[in-house]
């Protein structure tokens, strides 16, 4: 019963993970860099094995905005089995929330 219990658990875990987890903090960062490009709008975000080169490439696009980030989605991209993504300002080493680079990023919107 025990066991049964522990794979359910697991089971959830990784279903936050594609919801509301590492996945869902990526295409809304996504969404964020896209509408500072104005490009890839109306691209699928969510396609596997390719997100991992996406992740990538949003990574050095947040280095712009002195953020260090660590995007992790799991399992073919799915976020199965993802670690907390990670932010990091470059230029003070202060860890950042996934809501503050948001907002680096919202402000430059704003301001464009």
């Amino acid at each position: 019963m025990t066991k049964k219990t522990g794979s359910k658990q697991l089971e959830l875990e990784q279903l936050e993970n594609v919801s509301g987890g590492t996945v869902k903090e990526y295409s809304e960062l996504l969404e964020a860099r896209n509408e500072i490009n104005c490009v890839g709008r109306g691209v699928a975000s969510h396609v596997p094995l390719i997100n991992h080169a996406t992740a990538y490439d949003l990574e050095n696009t947040l280095k712009a905005y002195d953020v260090d980030a660590e995007i992790n989605l799991g399992f073919a991209g799915l976020g199965i089995g993802s670690d907390p993504n990670t932010y990091r300002d470059s230029v003070t080493g202060e860890t950042l929330t996934h809501e503050q680079v948001l907002n680096r990023l919202r402000r430059v919107i704003h301001y464009n």
